[in-house]
């Protein structure tokens, strides 16, 4: 054979093969089983039930098991089978973005194939930032690409990052997710009070990040007081900062400025809140 299984995954040499093993080989199994239910649901709603209770936890745990990136035909062939499945191969009667929104908005919360595997990216992203005992996966993917912690480079701007060319495919995968949803998971831009001092750092090789987190103060957020910015003396008080730092703190407050939250908003979105605890977010 050309893989080994592990934990239900089909691990072969290369990113082709596995996504030929796995994603290729699930979706064939999902187009013969929704076949063989052809005849054995009359409605819509018990097809759309039987595929999210019975499938979608597989091709859930594939998302979190095998993050790879996947072709975008392959998302749209599977929702199309999905689809036609739900329709019993007969024209449907909604309109697919109708039927797609949460039941509680007018919809029938019918699953959205590119979505679930947005999230369990993003997902992941949240546990990149665990400091306390965090994954192997973790240590390795830091190893190649920030040998500060790859958390860091969620919080640098595309143009600014630094790409090492020894980045991993998954660390660059999460990286480009992380990417094109930013502006729906962020509270404050591309500046978010999530962010790190080193990755400020990473901004600006000027700012001197040392004199804040051998103090304990390690991002953003830690200079806030709901949303609004500490003064400096609070802020040394609070964590015994050396008077040097004002130069970094002025850095920062003058970045800030064009970042600030809308009034009557919250500083940090939920998701960003679940990126400072590094705990999956839901």
């Amino acid at each position: 054979d050309d893989y080994i299984k592990f934990l239900g995954i089909n691990l072969a040499r290369t990113t082709h093969q596995m996504y030929k093993y796995n994603y290729e080989k699930l979706s064939h199994e999902i187009s013969q089983t929704l076949e063989k239910w052809h005849n054995d649901f009359h409605s819509w709603h018990g097809r759309i039930a039987a595929f999210k209770m019975s499938l979608l936890p597989k091709l859930q745990y594939l998302f979190r098991s095998l993050q790879i990136p996947i072709p975008r035909h392959y998302m749209t062939k599977l929702q199309k089978t999905i689809t036609r499945f739900t329709w019993a191969n007969k024209t449907p009667r909604v309109a697919l973005s109708t039927i797609k929104k949460p039941i509680e908005k007018g919809g029938m919360g019918f699953p959205d194939i590119r979505l679930y595997y947005k999230a369990a990216l993003l997902s992941t992203v949240t546990v990149a930032h665990r400091a306390d005992n965090p994954p192997q996966w973790v240590a390795i993917e830091t190893h190649e690409s920030c040998r500060a912690g790859m958390h860091h480079l969620f919080w640098v701007p595309k143009h600014l990052r630094p790409a090492p060319p020894q980045m991993l495919e998954t660390t660059k995968l999460l990286l480009h997710t992380w990417d094109k949803s930013r502006a729906h998971l962020s509270e404050t831009g591309d500046l978010s009070l999530a962010s790190t001092m080193y990755s400020i750092y990473l901004r600006n090789p000027t700012f001197d990040f040392r004199a804040w987190t051998k103090a304990g103060c390690t991002h953003i957020h830690d200079l806030y007081t709901g949303s609004s910015l500490k003064q400096f003396p609070d802020i040394q008080a609070q964590y015994k900062i050396p008077n040097r730092a004002i130069f970094s703190y002025l850095q920062i407050k003058s970045m800030l400025q064009h970042h600030t939250p809308p009034p009557g908003t919250s500083a940090m979105s939920d998701y960003e809140a679940c990126c400072l605890k590094g705990t999956p977010h839901k």
